[in-house]
């Protein structure tokens, strides 16, 4: 049996079959084209949904002033979010999943123990949000509109913090009865 299968015994090479022994009836090839145009559907609009999940005001003052400066266009700037969503998806998800928590202030104190650490985390990140994220979003939007009606810039950050105020205190009961007459 093993001098059968030994190299001295295989004398023609492997070539790829050609194209008339393949199987070529009109069911597999409608198959084929059914799943490239799906694929080429469906990855448009992912790719456009995570544009969409991660655009900002501050991405529109920032990224367009960027590009006008230097000249060049900054969209591969997004592209980090796209890696940064699969890593987290493909690497961090199953572990919260399998240790059944929701945030990491809640996965680092069952990993570590105690409540010192995962209260800090969480003051940690809501200051991070609040005094970075949100203020570079409610500034930059300020500027947008200075630029567009030429207000003052405290009472366009005082007028954007009552829309939102009242956006998201509103907002979220619109949103939970919309979910409940959806869901329900």
């Amino acid at each position: 049996m093993a001098s059968m299968l030994s190299p001295s015994t295989v004398t023609e090479t492997l070539d790829p079959p050609e194209i008339s022994e393949c199987n070529q009836n009109a069911a597999d090839i409608s198959a084929i084209v059914v799943y490239f145009v799906v694929v080429m559907a469906v990855g448009l609009w992912l790719n456009a949904s995570l544009f969409a999940s991660n655009i900002a005001s501050c991405h529109f003052m920032g990224l367009t002033g960027m590009g006008a400066d230097s000249g060049i266009a900054i969209a591969a700037f997004e592209w980090n979010a796209l890696l940064l969503l699969l890593v987290l998806g493909w690497f961090f998800v199953p572990i919260y999943i399998k240790t059944g928590v929701m945030t990491m202030p809640e996965y680092v104190r069952k990993r570590f123990g105690g409540k010192r650490l995962h209260i800090y985390l969480s003051i940690l990140s809501l200051f991070i949000c609040v005094a970075l994220r949100i203020s570079s979003d409610i500034f930059s939007g300020a500027i947008f509109i200075t630029l567009a009606l030429g207000l003052d810039l405290y009472l366009e950050i005082f007028i954007l913090l009552a829309i939102t105020a009242i956006c998201t205190t509103t907002g979220e009961s619109i949103a939970c009865l919309a979910q409940s007459r959806y869901f329900c």
